[in-house]
């Protein structure tokens, strides 16, 4: 099975936001776009992954779509972390050994 993450993130932001306006802002694509990226990945998963009420709730299926989306993010963050942190930290040895070289120590 496919994890369709431009859908499941269209589906975050729908809940996030209340509305598929908002959703649409956040994603810098248009309410329509929105609405095909959600009707994608419920037709997917063969569910309805949110429901209006009073406002937008998860179904179940939906629960762990966002539930796993969150754990993709976070280790997104983690990494550009790491990385930025990674490459930081090279520089600073290599700023290091060059002041190192013509101090003479």
């Amino acid at each position: 099975m496919r994890f369709e993450l431009k859908g499941i993130e269209a589906l975050y932001y729908i809940f996030q936001e209340q509305s598929f306006e908002e959703a649409a802002k956040k994603l810098f694509i248009t309410q329509s776009a929105v609405s095909q990226r959600l009707k994608s990945i419920q037709k997917l998963y063969s569910d309805s992954l949110i429901i209006k009420s009073d406002q937008y709730c998860l179904t179940s299926k939906g629960k762990i779509l966002i539930r796993y989306f969150k754990q993709i993010i976070n280790l997104e963050q983690g990494l550009e972390a790491d990385l930025f942190h990674k490459k930081n930290y090279n520089l600073f040895l290599l700023q290091s050994v060059e002041i190192v070289l013509k101090v003479g120590l």
